[in-house]
């Protein structure tokens, strides 16, 4: 049966709520999955719904699954305007306030493809145009729009429309109310430890990409603390590709395919005041979602032989370590235990031949065990380079003489520009112009024999070369 999430109050209400900032909080913390019939019934009993989120930054960015008319003002009775519409709605009913002579009443469309922005804005103009809607309250048409219940009988149609409004007939038409319908089971919280209300099709699911039965049914019968606890792996997980040991182990940089997961610390102090890194862990706004899913195909690709329920304990524990589930508003959360599955699922189901989100530039990981930051390897390997390029230089040859000395014995292939650096101090900070003072200084030549022969070898000016010569030299200190 087709169903679609949506936000709800924790109860029904026999008139209207009159604490908005009671039900805004509620539709923050409470939602599931329900069949247009099974919002219908929520309707009748006095819930209040909301197709997205109450906060229209995020109501943006979230897909919705139904529309809602307001019609506080209208000449046309709930009843008149039934048979006069093109489209008929999902549900109608009249609202908590409605009176003989000033008739109120809600249609609601339902969707059979959630959508957002410019999809929402289609399917709502449309509606207004094709029906005739002009005297409809505008503000109920927002997205972030929530929508009383009533105590009053609901039609619902068992009619949903896809996004050009075909019409397609899930139900025969029925009128709900109270007395002939059991009042539907209070919605659960969404809570931090993803307990949430469960169906047979997400045990199914999680069981489709090979998780045992057992440990899918104990997956959504208990909370995920529970199982972390009560789980134990059958071998332990890999979670970044190994490095290349570069000289005597002392430093190490990562291959070409370098895979990590996506993770973050920080330094802190622990209770016996001493440095401590704990894992800093992904917020609201920080692409959680996307991280999450990298997180699980990199565990596929770098453990390829891992069985499927090792894989769902090590992304649990992953993201219980690493994310923060609560949300900026401090009372919603990003995952539920449905929402989490599904999420690994999706992850479990890409095509790791062709995804390459998890894949890592070399030069931007290198481990920290061996290296506390990332410029110290090359800045390591240069040094390394430039003594041994120091170790062949002499200071009674040219720079061209010096050059081709050095390529041919080192078997490099360095330009002239770059040695003069490297003697010159400008590439390597251990050489600055003091130390091409000491080197190239000869005490038997004349001052204008000297500098030439240094401006020969590096960029040097007349003054810095006299003023290194007193203070050297001379013994004269620098002012």
């Amino acid at each position: 049966m087709f169903k679609f999430t949506t936000r709800l109050t924790s109860q029904g209400y026999d008139c209207k709520p009159t604490s908005e900032g009671t039900i805004t909080n509620q539709l923050k913390e409470y939602y599931c999955n329900l069949t247009p019939a099974q919002l219908a019934e929520y309707i009748c009993h006095g819930y209040t719904v909301c197709p997205s989120y109450p906060n229209m930054s995020v109501a943006e960015k979230t897909p919705i699954s139904y529309i809602g008319f307001d019609f506080d003002h209208s000449d046309v009775c709930c009843e008149d305007r039934l048979n006069m519409v093109l489209d008929k709605p999902t549900i109608a009913y009249e609202t908590f306030s409605c009176t003989e002579h000033e008739p109120r009443y809600r249609f609601i469309y339902v969707f059979s493809q959630p959508t957002n922005g410019i999809g929402f804005s289609k399917f709502r103009n449309s509606l207004i145009y094709r029906n005739g809607f002009d005297d409809q309250d505008p503000r109920a048409t927002n997205i972030n729009r929530y929508f009383h219940g009533t105590n009053r009988p609901v039609l619902y149609s068992g009619i949903v429309y896809d996004g050009s409004l075909n019409a397609f007939k899930l139900e025969e038409e029925r009128w709900i109310d109270r007395q002939g319908t059991p009042a539907p089971i209070p919605p659960s919280k969404h809570t931090a430890d993803g307990t949430c209300k469960v169906e047979e099709s997400d045990i199914s699911e999680l069981v489709s990409i090979g998780v045992s039965q057992e440990l899918a049914k104990f997956y959504f019968s208990h909370s995920w603390r529970e199982l972390e606890a009560g789980y134990h792996p059958a071998e332990p997980i890999k979670y970044e590709s190994d490095y290349i040991q570069v000289e005597n182990e002392t430093y190490a940089v990562a291959p070409e395919q370098f895979y990590s997961v996506p993770r973050r610390y920080k330094h802190c102090r622990n209770r016996d005041d001493k440095y401590d890194v704990r894992p800093f862990k992904w917020k609201d706004g920080e692409n959680r979602g996307s991280k999450l899913y990298q997180a699980i195909i990199t565990f596929r690709i770098l453990n390829p032989q891992m069985s499927s329920d090792d894989l769902l304990y090590y992304a649990l524990v992953e993201f219980l370590t690493y994310y923060e589930n609560r949300n900026k508003d401090g009372r919603t959360f990003k995952y539920n235990r449905v929402e989490f599955a599904h999420q690994f699922v999706r992850g479990m189901k890409a095509d790791i031949t062709i995804e390459r989100k998890p894949l890592r530039h070399p030069k931007l990981h290198i481990t920290s065990a061996l290296v506390n930051k990332r410029a110290e390897v090359p800045k390591a390997l240069a040094k390394e380079r430039h003594k041994k390029i120091m170790s062949l230089y002499d200071s009674g040859l040219s720079m061209d003489d010096n050059l081709k000395k050095i390529n041919e014995t080192l078997g490099l292939n360095i330009a002239k520009r770059t040695l003069q650096g490297i003697v010159s101090g400008s590439l390597a900070p251990a050489v600055d112009r003091e130390n091409v003072f000491k080197l190239l200084y000869n005490p038997d030549k004349s001052d204008a024999d000297n500098l030439a022969t240094m401006q020969d070898n590096t960029e040097i000016s007349r003054a810095t070369y006299y003023r290194l010569k007193k203070r050297l030299v001379d013994g004269v200190s620098k002012c």
